[in-house]
Parts: structure tokens; sequence; C-alpha cells
């Protein structure tokens, strides 16, 4: 009993002293913790977290849809939408509606250019009963996941809340001309790498303002599309698709019409092909918007693509 108490005694004495060792060390580590500067501490937590919480900063204008005021050069108020690019230094498209519509018929497909997620289906709030397809991007092409365009689309002077009232062609030739000053001012835009698409009025209007600022600005707009153009405001369409095409560097102009259309038809066909003009022709007699649909003999929307990729790219 005796042998065996004490081998007891020893092994209990033997515990204790890991013990109290082991929490010596203890203490010892955290002192020395205790005793580093505070800044080596925080560096030291640094370490250990790494870059898990590093954000990356997005390099273009970190609003997805910015409303813009800008002035005509006789003294009128016009109001546009900017969406900008997923990146900066970005081409910039700009958008121009027809007599029908405003600003707001180029949503969803301002969304699609943009490429930042936001592309969806919006309501017709217009009143007119008709079928609007390109408020629906469910059928657009899709869009290249490393390309992203910068959007400006503004509404004509008398044209809002669901399309113009009254024709005001020389009024709308200066509205062009004021779109395409402030849009090459905008934050996160390649002031050379501009682009005008519209539809009917807007299709007379991207051309007209394009060549108004190249002359003010030389090097610019690298090019126009026009769906439908009718020679609708107080510039005819052929000298100034001329004047375009004959520009140090040429500008390329495209021209979509349907055969059937009256005033466009004639107005595209006045033309000489070329090598900086090119027609697309459609059977029938869709106008402006409405050669924006799916299951036409051409994909209008691909086209688009295929004209930006050849004049201004994107980042």
């Amino acid at each position: 009993m005796k042998k065996r108490s004490k081998l007891l005694i020893l092994c209990c004495t033997f515990v204790f002293l890991l013990v109290i060792t082991a929490c010596s060390s203890d203490d010892a580590a955290e002192q020395e913790v205790a005793d580093q500067p505070a800044a080596e501490q925080e560096e030291a937590v640094e370490a250990e977290v790494g870059q898990e919480d590093e954000q990356i900063e997005p390099s273009g204008p970190a609003e997805e849809e910015i409303e813009i005021e800008f002035t005509t050069s006789d003294g009128r108020t016009l109001t546009g939408t900017y969406y900008p690019a997923a990146k900066s230094s970005a081409p910039l498209v700009i958008l121009m509606h027809w007599v029908m519509g405003e600003k707001t018929d180029w949503i969803q497909i301002a969304y699609w250019l943009q490429n930042r997620g936001l592309a969806g289906i919006t309501e017709n709030n217009t009143g007119i009963d008709m079928p609007m397809p390109w408020l629906d991007s469910s059928w657009f092409p899709p869009m290249p996941a490393d390309k992203s365009y910068a959007v400006f689309a503004f509404t004509f002077d008398n044209c809002e809340n669901g399309g113009c009232r009254t024709i005001q062609r020389e009024k709308w030739l200066l509205d062009a001309q004021a779109a395409f000053e402030i849009a090459k001012t905008l934050e996160g835009v390649d002031p050379k790498r501009i682009v005008g698409i519209g539809a009917s009025i807007g299709a007379d209007a991207v051309a007209d303002g394009c060549l108004y600022i190249n002359t003010v600005y030389p090097d610019t707009c690298q090019g126009t599309l026009s769906l439908s153009p009718g020679n609708y405001l107080t510039l005819d369409y052929q000298p100034v698709v001329t004047e375009l095409n004959a520009m140090d560097p040429t500008v390329p102009v495209q021209c979509f019409y349907s055969t059937g259309d009256r005033e466009s038809a004639p107005t595209c066909e006045s033309i000489t092909v070329n090598e900086n003009y090119s027609t697309v022709k459609y059977e029938g007699n869709l106008h402006g918007m409405m050669l924006i649909q799916p299951d036409l003999e051409h994909d209008t929307l691909s086209l688009i693509l295929e004209f930006l990729d050849a004049t201004i790219g994107a980042e």
C-alpha cells in the first residue's frame, strides 16, 4: 500500500508540474504579443486575413443610369438618360427615337448594349395600342460578356409622354446637335468613339448630328445607323451621307428600310452603295422601331452589333 501511495503522489505531482508549465507558456506567449507595437500587431492580422476583404473598384461610373439635362443652342432644355458602361473610356452609342415615342423606347436596348445585368422587360406605358417587341429583351441576341457600351438616349422637344405632338423639324435638328455636344462630355466616355443610331425622325437626326459634331470637333462621330430615314428634318439625308462618307477619316453609314415604305425606301436608295455606305432591305412596309422585332428576314440587333464592332468596337 505504501508503494502504491508513493506512486500515486508522484503521478499527481507530475501532472501538476505539466499544468503549471503549460500555463506559464501561454502567459509568456500572450505577454509577447502584448509587448509588440500596435502597428506590428495590425500587420500580423492583415497577413492572416490576406486579400479576402479587398474590393475591386469599377473603372466606369458606379451609377447604372444618370438623368441628364442639357441645353440646345436656342436655349431650350432637354432631358436624357445616360447609361454608363462597365469600364471607363468606353465607346458611346447615342440613340434617337421615332415620332411615335420618346427616349424610353430605347431603354431595353440601352440596357442590352450597356451589358450590366439590367436587361429585362419594360411595360408599354405610352398609351399606344401596338406591340413593342423592343421593350422585351428576352429575344435579343446575347451580348458578349467582355463588351459594354456607354449609351445616351434623349427625348426630342415636344415628344414627352408617349410621342411627338407636333412636327418640329428645325428644333429637332438643334436637339440632335445638342445631344452630340453633351454626349462627348459625359464621364467615362471616349469622345473619339461615338456612333449614332436612330429610327424615323431619329434616323435622319443621327446623321445630321454626326455631321455637325465632326464639323466642330473632327473625328468625334465614327458612324451612323439609320432605321427608316425620310428627310424628316430640315436637311436631306442624301447630301448629309455624302458629306459624312467624304470626311477624312471617312464616316460609314448604314441605312435600313422596307421596300413598301414610301418615304424611307427612296431615301435609302437615293445613295449609291459603296464601301462606306450600305443598305439593309426588308420586305413589307415596316417603319422605324418596327424593324426591331424577332423573326424578320434580317436580325436587326445582330446587324447593329456588327456595325458597332466595325466602327467603335467595345471594351
